[in-house]
């Protein structure tokens, strides 16, 4: 590299020098932080969307649908993922009950 002996010219790169560092830094952090709360966003968006066709399905000309009788046989299954939307039997999963 180069020598330079004016004290000046030494501070003006290292100041220089410092300042493109942060403003890396910085925008690097700026960036990420702007995906998270897009993803968020989407997320947050999505699951509305999902509930108001789930309030949809489920009313139909002002009356609710019929649910899934509470028996022993009868478990609610895992919620599906929220990419995919299931109708409201799948769910369920009842078995015929011992008598």
């Amino acid at each position: 590299m180069f020598r330079t002996r004016s004290m000046s010219t030494r501070l003006v790169l290292a100041i220089s020098a410092t300042t493109f560092g942060a403003s890396l830094l910085f925008g690097a952090f700026s960036m990420v932080e702007q995906q998270e709360a897009a993803q968020a966003a989407l997320d947050q968006q999505l699951e509305l969307q999902y509930k108001s066709v789930v309030a949809a399905l489920d009313t139909r000309g002002g009356r609710r649908a019929p649910s899934a009788p509470s028996s022993p046989g009868c478990r609610r299954s895992r919620r599906p993922s929220r990419t995919t939307i299931a109708p409201r039997s799948a769910l369920f999963s009842c078995r015929a009950s011992p008598r």
